[in-house]
């Protein structure tokens, strides 16, 4: 999810040893290619991704597979995904669903299987103000993982948190809100300690991301801009291209700045962040480039009150 090449590079590798083993018209092959579709979509290249689902489709509905309803689960996972990425939320809403019953019946004995698709489901409901069946999937996902200091899980449980967290948010009970993410923060560093592992994982980052965000928005701007910060060193030192990360830090460190009078920093972090836009994609651009445009006239503005 944190580094594009990586992810682009495993799935044609996927795609190539499925072809080596089975052979070009084989499930397993196309099963690779919706994993691949899954990185146009989190790319932003919605296009190419709705090829491929539409491609493998069409060769489900001709042809006849021994592993058909999972082959159909992770269509419906590709296609929650991709309407997701578009802001179809309804019909995002309603092919998860479709996807968390298929996941009941094909992974009953295995509950954390669950997770791919309660933490999704949950997230989309809540962004159609559904806080009830929000909250419902959500304490289902939290119930799998109670007691889990699980290696393997650990970065499903903390975009289960995130989730959690935002229920909360958007309700405004922000003492709750707090108290999830540092429930969150302290899982993550319990479970490095009990695996003795000292660097960090890339999915802390999003974590970190969110975090930083919510601390900026009930007005703890100095820890804010020090979560953001660790977030932004995490992403130097492992090395991971993502421009939007990248830019969501950079713009949290530079509001922080602002609300704290520190006009000429708050500037300097905003133009660090438009100096990335050039990397991503147009439809993100133009958002986050009018978002930040704005922030800096701002600025502007508020220091030449501040000298009258």
């Amino acid at each position: 999810h944190n580094n594009k090449k990586e992810l682009f590079d495993f799935n044609i590798k996927l795609i190539n040893t499925m072809v080596d083993k089975y052979g070009e018209d084989n499930e397993y092959v196309y099963i690779s290619y919706l994993f691949l579709a899954r990185y146009y979509i989190l790319d932003s290249e919605y296009d190419i991704a709705k090829s491929l689902i539409s491609f493998i489709e069409e060769i489900k509905e001709n042809k006849k597979f021994e592993n058909s309803e999972v082959i159909q689960y992770i269509i419906y996972m590709t296609k929650a995904s991709y309407a997701e990425g578009v802001e179809d939320f309804n019909n995002s809403y309603s092919l998860y669903l479709k996807a968390y019953k298929l996941n009941k019946k094909l992974y009953k004995n295995n509950p954390e299987a669950r997770l791919h698709v309660l933490n999704p489901l949950s997230r989309v409901a809540l962004l159609l103000s559904k806080i009830i069946e929000s909250e419902k999937y959500i304490k289902e996902a939290m119930s799998i993982e109670k007691n889990d200091t699980n290696l393997d899980s650990l970065c499903l449980s903390l975009d289960t948190f995130i989730n959690y967290a935002n229920i909360y948010k958007s309700i405004e009970d922000y003492k709750k809100t707090l108290i999830i993410y540092k429930t969150a923060e302290t899982l993550y560093d319990g479970t490095k300690k009990i695996y003795n592992i000292k660097d960090d994982f890339p999915c802390i980052i999003e974590f970190y991301t969110e975090y930083a965000n919510f601390l900026v928005t009930i007005g703890q701007y100095s820890e804010g801009i020090k979560i953001s910060t660790k977030a932004l060193s995490i992403l130097k030192k492992l090395k991971i291209i993502n421009a939007i990360l990248e830019i969501n830090n950079l713009s949290t460190i530079a509001y922080a700045q602002k609300e704290s009078g520190q006009y000429k920093e708050a500037k300097k972090s905003y133009t660090k962040a438009l100096k990335i836009m050039d990397t991503i994609k147009n439809r993100q651009k133009i958002k986050y480039k009018k978002m930040i445009a704005e922030s800096i006239k701002r600025i502007n503005n508020l220091q030449k009150t501040s000298n009258k």
